[in-house]
């Protein structure tokens, strides 16, 4: 019985299991060379598609407003909440 080898949704090649990794929010199958970060959460593993959806859904979001500036460490845009302004990826504090 041959093993049942699966697409890469984003490049459409056959995937090796060791090269196998699910999308963390709709488990699409994907190279690990193919994941896509969010600005966001650069340490999930996502598609381009839920990548996207996923800072727009926080760049949109009531819970933070924007600065306008970015981090150092990861190029992340600052959020402020109250009177604190930090990267929502890292942790930076600027100020």
């Amino acid at each position: 019985m041959a093993k049942r080898r699966l697409r890469c949704e984003e490049c459409g090649e056959l995937i090796d299991f060791e090269d196998l990794v699910y999308c963390e929010k709709c488990d699409a199958p994907l190279h690990e060379w193919c994941i896509t970060p969010s600005r966001y959460f650069e340490d999930g593993v996502y598609c381009s598609n839920c990548a996207e959806e996923l800072d727009e859904e926080i760049e949109d979001s009531d819970e933070y407003s924007y600065t306008g500036g970015r981090c150092p460490n990861c190029g992340v845009p600052y959020v402020r909440e109250e009177n604190l302004v930090w990267c929502p990826n890292c942790g930076y504090e600027p100020f």
